[in-house]
Protein backbone atom coordinates (compact mmCIF):
# COMPACT_ATOMS: atom_id res chain seq x y z
CA UNK A 1 0.00 0.00 0.00
CA UNK A 2 1.65 3.11 -1.03
CA UNK A 3 0.05 6.42 0.08
CA UNK A 4 0.56 9.73 -2.56
CA UNK A 5 0.26 12.52 0.03
CA UNK A 6 -0.63 15.82 -1.77
CA UNK A 7 -2.80 16.98 0.69
CA UNK A 8 -2.61 21.04 1.51
CA UNK A 9 0.01 21.68 -0.73
CA UNK A 10 -2.00 24.81 -2.44
CA UNK A 11 -2.10 22.75 -5.69
CA UNK A 12 -3.62 24.87 -8.40
CA UNK A 13 -5.79 22.71 -11.81
CA UNK A 14 -2.67 23.11 -13.79
CA UNK A 15 -0.13 21.40 -11.13
CA UNK A 16 -2.72 18.53 -9.89
CA UNK A 17 -3.47 17.69 -13.79
CA UNK A 18 0.58 17.32 -14.35
CA UNK A 19 0.71 15.06 -11.12
CA UNK A 20 -2.06 13.13 -12.07
CA UNK A 21 -0.93 12.73 -15.23
CA UNK A 22 1.92 10.22 -13.91
CA UNK A 23 -0.78 8.02 -12.15
CA UNK A 24 -2.73 6.78 -15.25
CA UNK A 25 -0.71 4.28 -15.04
CA UNK A 26 0.94 4.01 -12.49
CA UNK A 27 1.05 0.22 -10.25
CA UNK A 28 2.20 1.38 -7.10
CA UNK A 29 0.15 3.86 -5.75
CA UNK A 30 -3.20 2.60 -4.11
CA UNK A 31 -4.30 6.00 -2.37
CA UNK A 32 -4.06 9.07 -3.23
CA UNK A 33 -4.40 12.47 -1.04
CA UNK A 34 -5.75 15.57 -2.91
CA UNK A 35 -7.13 16.99 0.56
CA UNK A 36 -7.13 20.62 1.30
CA UNK A 37 -6.36 21.71 -2.11
CA UNK A 38 -8.86 24.25 -2.72
CA UNK A 39 -7.92 25.93 -5.90
CA UNK A 40 -7.69 22.14 -8.02
CA UNK A 41 -10.74 22.10 -9.34
CA UNK A 42 -10.77 25.77 -10.13
CA UNK A 43 -10.27 25.65 -13.60
CA UNK A 44 -13.73 23.18 -14.63
CA UNK A 45 -14.02 20.76 -16.96
CA UNK A 46 -12.10 21.43 -19.91
CA UNK A 47 -14.25 22.93 -22.90
CA UNK A 48 -12.88 21.38 -26.20
CA UNK A 49 -10.60 23.71 -28.44
CA UNK A 50 -11.83 25.40 -31.60
CA UNK A 51 -11.21 23.09 -34.93
CA UNK A 52 -7.82 23.37 -35.88
CA UNK A 53 -6.69 25.35 -33.03
CA UNK A 54 -5.04 25.02 -29.94
CA UNK A 55 -6.20 22.98 -27.62
CA UNK A 56 -7.13 23.87 -23.69
CA UNK A 57 -4.85 22.94 -21.01
CA UNK A 58 -6.54 20.06 -19.19
CA UNK A 59 -7.65 20.60 -15.88
CA UNK A 60 -7.11 19.06 -13.17
CA UNK A 61 -10.38 16.93 -12.99
CA UNK A 62 -10.37 15.71 -16.71
CA UNK A 63 -6.62 14.10 -15.74
CA UNK A 64 -8.92 12.68 -12.59
CA UNK A 65 -11.47 11.01 -14.30
CA UNK A 66 -9.04 9.32 -16.55
CA UNK A 67 -6.58 8.06 -13.93
CA UNK A 68 -10.18 6.74 -12.60
CA UNK A 69 -10.62 5.18 -15.73
CA UNK A 70 -6.98 3.78 -16.63
CA UNK A 71 -5.43 2.81 -13.00
CA UNK A 72 -6.65 -0.44 -11.56
CA UNK A 73 -4.47 -0.15 -8.35
CA UNK A 74 -5.82 2.99 -6.50
CA UNK A 75 -8.34 1.84 -3.63
CA UNK A 76 -8.51 5.48 -1.98
CA UNK A 77 -9.05 8.83 -3.29
CA UNK A 78 -9.90 11.91 -0.89
CA UNK A 79 -10.72 15.02 -2.09
CA UNK A 80 -12.11 16.44 0.91
CA UNK A 81 -11.66 20.20 1.45
CA UNK A 82 -11.82 21.13 -2.50
CA UNK A 83 -13.54 23.18 -4.58
CA UNK A 84 -15.45 20.55 -6.59
CA UNK A 85 -18.56 22.25 -8.06
CA UNK A 86 -21.24 20.54 -9.61
CA UNK A 87 -19.85 20.07 -13.46
CA UNK A 88 -16.56 18.61 -11.93
CA UNK A 89 -18.69 16.39 -9.80
CA UNK A 90 -20.72 15.36 -12.61
CA UNK A 91 -17.91 14.23 -14.38
CA UNK A 92 -16.55 12.31 -11.82
CA UNK A 93 -19.30 10.46 -10.93
CA UNK A 94 -19.31 9.48 -14.20
CA UNK A 95 -15.65 8.35 -14.19
CA UNK A 96 -16.67 6.17 -10.62
CA UNK A 97 -19.70 4.58 -12.65
CA UNK A 98 -17.16 2.69 -14.46
CA UNK A 99 -14.25 2.13 -11.99
CA UNK A 100 -14.40 -1.06 -10.31
CA UNK A 101 -10.95 -0.49 -7.59
CA UNK A 102 -11.63 2.72 -5.46
CA UNK A 103 -13.39 1.53 -2.31
CA UNK A 104 -12.65 4.66 0.00
CA UNK A 105 -13.64 8.10 -1.01
CA UNK A 106 -13.35 11.33 0.94
CA UNK A 107 -15.96 13.99 0.24
CA UNK A 108 -16.12 16.44 3.11
CA UNK A 109 -16.52 19.83 2.78
CA UNK A 110 -17.24 19.93 -1.32
CA UNK A 111 -19.97 21.80 -1.85
CA UNK A 112 -21.01 19.62 -4.58
CA UNK A 113 -20.74 16.01 -3.28
CA UNK A 114 -24.62 14.96 -4.27
CA UNK A 115 -23.85 13.80 -8.22
CA UNK A 116 -20.81 11.93 -6.97
CA UNK A 117 -22.38 10.08 -4.09
CA UNK A 118 -25.28 9.59 -6.32
CA UNK A 119 -23.02 7.14 -8.80
CA UNK A 120 -21.36 5.18 -6.01
CA UNK A 121 -24.87 3.76 -4.99
CA UNK A 122 -25.47 3.23 -8.87
CA UNK A 123 -22.45 1.28 -9.31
Amino acid sequence: MVLLDLSRRDLDSAATAQALRELRTDTSVTKLDLSGNSAIFAAGVAAPGPPGGAQPPVAAIDELCAVLAENTTLTSLDISDTDLGPAEASALALALRGNRTINSLGLKNCRSAAPVLQALLMR
